[in-house]
């Protein structure tokens, strides 16, 4: 057996003897429990389609109106009119359909002569779709109905691949420029391939497909159930009850308080004394629970309902005291004040609200927005000593350390690390999270500064430290340093001179040799080698110069061709590190020379 449900049940291969096809169920709160009206048995799934008094549940241009040929003018149509020479529709609702099933329509029509034709679409989508319509069913084309009379048509359609969709009735516009009527009612629409006359859709008396919600005004949930066979034979249950909202419960016990002290066993109470204040829809009961001003617990044992007696609407009376919610009284608190307290005792504590200092009766100055105790013989600052404090945005004026440690950690996500504060020196570490490569810096007011860099992955190391004489500096456990005595400076190492460091690197293009030596800003360029191809048509090489010696500007660096003068030629070396051949080397060739130009590349390592 297959279920499918969407506001609608639908029940196949039911095995009942009669075949079922489909069962719809509608909906209805009522505040009567019996007498509803059995709706129509025929489902119409067009709402408000006949004797209208307005347009609900349709759009477009149509109007309400009536005619002498339908009813002798008694009864409603509606009417698509215009003097134009373009279309106007009216479209209906729309409405759940099953896919690839027949469905009948039917409609009572009265055309103007002037109207040149009309057009009925059946405009469907499927419920996943969010466009007005993907599917256009011209149900009647062309039409030309009768001017002389109401004339009834029928024609049944298949819904195609579609899931709902709308009825569309177009006036085609007026063939002179005089006013064009077109006149319809009474449409109906219903599954299967057997048109029928109009009832009016069920949904039109108030029944929904979907259970309404019933309240204590609306009490009673009807259903009705159509149930349609694949014959074609239509049959119904009577409408029943199938859900009632619940009565009103009896209200629980309450607790008043009452502000008076007068002892138990009290009559003639007033209910206006007890709070929250009762009102007929909430008044005392027998068996309520009063507390009196002073803590005292009683039972309310009778009750009057009176607008004339006592006030706020009755009386009630109590019986003896049960218990006290009332404790021993206790010392006084905190006292908040701009004066000093006359009535003091060992513990108590004063907050001070002045807002300039005063001196108290003890000779202790008082400070504005601090608090004391009273130690028994003076008033003593009231500090607070606490370890671990947890907290976020944490402001402090003014404050001293005394033998403590600061110490923040952080992480960003690429790295992590923490800084330290403590004595007389500050610490920080930081690790990459990727290499787990790590920097950390150390400063200390006696010993000087220590900064370290270490690469796990490598196996390399940096160090530099600096105290009040020397500089020390650590490169994968080999050392230097400087160390100044007052009156000379001193190195463990020999010192290079910047003019003797010479960085070197070679590269060749089809058998030419490049070579590139650098010292400070200049680029020595020495060619050597043999083509061992032609190069023509001036090529640009990408990537050839590497950082470190690209020029800062291009630069034209000419050669010579040793016993082939006329084909001497140059290359562009360009800041990019690109370079370009502005000649034909012919295979075979040697090429020679040495050139320089200036860079400001950061030095090559």
């Amino acid at each position: 057996m297959t279920i499918v449900a969407s506001n609608s049940l639908t029940l196949s291969n039911v095995s009942d003897g009669t075949g079922i096809a489909n069962v719809t169920n509608f909906y209805l709160a009522s505040n009567q429990s019996t007498g509803i009206e059995k709706p129509a048995e025929i489902v119409n799934l067009i709402r408000n389609g006949a004797y209208p008094t307005n347009t609900n549940y349709w759009s477009g241009a149509m109007i309400v109106s009536q005619h002498n040929f339908y009813y002798n003018g008694q009864k409603k149509l509606f009417l698509l009119q215009t003097t134009g020479t373009s279309e106007i529709v009216a479209s209906s609702n729309r409405f759940d359909v099953k896919r690839n099933t027949n469905y009948s329509l039917s409609f009572y029509a009265l055309a103007g002569g002037n109207v040149k034709d009309s057009d009925v679409f059946f405009l469907g989508r499927k419920s996943n779709e969010t466009n007005d319509f993907t599917s256009t069913n011209l149900i009647i084309g062309r039409r030309r109905f009768s001017g002389s009379k109401a004339e009834y048509v029928t024609i049944t359609f298949n819904s195609g691949d579609n899931d709902n969709g709308y009825i569309r009735f177009d006036n085609n516009g007026s063939s002179d420029g005089i006013n064009a009527v077109l006149f319809f009612g009474e449409v109906m629409l219903v599954e299967g391939g057997e048109p029928k006359p109009w009832v009016a859709a069920i949904e039109d008396s108030g029944w929904t497909r979907v259970p309404q919600q019933i309240t204590y005004t609306n009490r009673f949930l009807w259903n009705y159930r159509i149930d349609l066979y694949t014959d074609g034979v239509t049959k119904s249950i009577e409408p029943t009850v199938i859900g009632v909202y619940g009565e009103k419960g009896d209200m629980g016990k309450s607790v008043w308080t009452y502000p008076y002290d007068r002892g138990g066993n009290r009559l003639g109470n007033w209910w206006s004394d007890l709070k929250p204040t009762p009102t007929t829809n909430n008044p005392p009961k027998v068996g309520d629970t009063i507390i009196d001003l002073v803590g005292n617990i009683y039972q309310i044992t009778n009750v009057v309902v009176s607008t004339t007696q006592g006030g706020g609407g009755g009386l009630f009376d109590y019986g003896p005291m049960l218990t006290s919610v009332k404790g021993a009284d206790g010392a006084p608190g905190k006292i908040v004040s701009d004066t000093e307290p006359t009535t003091r005792f060992k513990g108590l504590t004063w907050k001070y609200s002045g807002t300039t200092d005063l001196t108290a009766s003890d000779g202790t100055v008082i400070l504005s927005g601090t608090e004391y105790y009273w130690s028994g013989t003076n008033w003593i600052l009231n500090e607070i000593n606490a370890h671990n404090i947890n907290g976020d945005n944490l402001s402090v004026t003014n404050g001293t350390f005394t033998d403590g440690k600061i110490k923040s950690t952080w992480d960003s996500g690429t790295a992590s690390g923490s800084t330290e504060i403590e004595n007389s020196h500050i610490n920080m570490s930081a690790t990459d999270s990727t290499s787990k490569a790590t920097n950390s810096l150390g400063l200390d007011v006696q010993q000087g500064l220590g900064m370290r860099w270490t690469d796990p992955a490598s196996n390399q190391s940096r160090s530099v430290s600096l105290d009040y004489g020397n500089l020390a500096f650590d490169r994968n456990g080999v050392a230097a340093g400087l160390n100044f005595d007052g009156a000379n400076l001193s190195s463990s190492m020999p010192i290079q001179a910047p003019n003797t460091i010479v960085k070197s690197t070679q590269f060749s293009v089809s058998g030419i040799g490049i070579r590139l030596d650098r010292m400070m800003s200049f680029v020595a360029v020495t060619f050597f080698g043999q083509a061992s191809s032609t190069i023509s048509n001036s090529p640009t090489i990408n990537n050839m110069i590497p950082a470190g010696f690209r020029p800062i500007n291009p630069y034209s660096i000419d050669y010579m061709v040793p016993g082939h003068i006329a084909d001497n030629g140059y290359i562009y070396f360009n800041p990019d590190g690109s370079i370009r051949i502005m000649a034909t080397i012919n295979s075979g060739y040697y090429i020679r020379g040495t050139r320089l130009y200036i860079t400001n590349d950061v030095y090559p390592s």
